[in-house]
């Protein structure tokens, strides 16, 4: 595997970093529920 730290932002590294701390330190599988649920948290409230 490829390492593309050096390809992401600053931002990229910070989010990373905040759902890695969030997620207890683990790993978590990306299942599509926890990807839509990110979505749904990223996309705010849509009035």
């Amino acid at each position: 595997m490829t390492d593309h730290k050096e390809n992401m932002t600053l931002n990229d590294r910070v989010w990373l970093r905040f759902l890695h701390e969030n997620s207890l330190d683990s790993d978590p599988e990306a299942t599509l529920r926890l990807v839509q649920l990110l979505q749904r948290i990223c996309e705010g409230r849509r009035d």
